[in-house]
């Protein structure tokens, strides 16, 4: 998909399998089920890859190629997911929903280990894969820039107190799409694993980027 050759920073894919675990929002806990495989990109959306796919760069710390895209909204998303999905016959790509990147997430806390935020940050994103990978081998999973999840920002009484959820996705409609994980201008607080944000579909900011899910179709 890219011809750099140091293809970690731009488009390797780990697979999650099926699981079960207690997936944290605020101060509420749930039991999710997850019942299908699926591969997670290793690392977020580079700016290399989006210009590569997109042929334009929106980023506010421009001309750092290996840095994460950033100042795309969740619609700037989907349109570089269609492309992408145009160009590939093996695999379907799309955002994750919020229980599938807290099952790759894994419980994690960020810290100055695993993430870049306003402590170590220098007030800029960081080129991608340079700190401390998860157990599963994902990089920047906290910090350097939130990432636009599938999810609409609407927690159900059923999604928070149910025994167990079967692969949630939220609600068909909503105002506002699920961020998670913090970013480079975000305080300690924004990096536990529980914490959640949101952001408005059409707007972009230069804290907020993605990565992708793939299946095989």
């Amino acid at each position: 998909m890219t011809s750099s050759t140091n293809s970690k920073l731009h488009f390797n894919f780990v697979e999650i399998k099926p699981n079960f675990f207690y997936m944290k929002h605020g101060d509420d806990i749930s039991l999710v089920q997850i019942t299908k495989p699926f591969e997670i990109q290793t690392t977020p959306v580079t700016q290399r890859l989006y210009r590569e796919i997109m042929g334009k760069n929106p980023s506010y710390f421009k001309n750092q190629p290996d840095n994460p895209v950033e100042c795309v909204s969740w619609h700037d998303a989907q349109d570089f997911i269609k492309k992408l999905n145009e160009r590939d016959s093996n695999y379907t790509y799309r955002l994750p929903t919020e229980a599938e990147w807290c099952l790759a997430e894994n419980g994690e806390e960020g810290d100055d280990e695993n993430a870049w935020y306003r402590d170590n940050s220098n007030g800029s994103t960081h080129p991608v894969a340079l700190k401390k990978p998860n157990e599963f081998g994902l990089y920047d999973m906290h910090g350097n820039v939130w990432e636009l999840l599938e999810d609409w920002d609407i927690l159900t009484s059923e999604s928070i107190h149910a025994f167990i959820f079967f692969d949630p996705k939220g609600t068909s409609e909503g105002l506002y799409r699920v961020i998670r994980g913090g970013s480079w201008g975000g305080s300690a607080q924004t990096l536990d694993s529980g914490y959640r944000s949101c952001n408005n579909p059409h707007s972009s900011s230069h804290y907020i980027g993605f990565r992708l899910v793939r299946t095989r179709k």
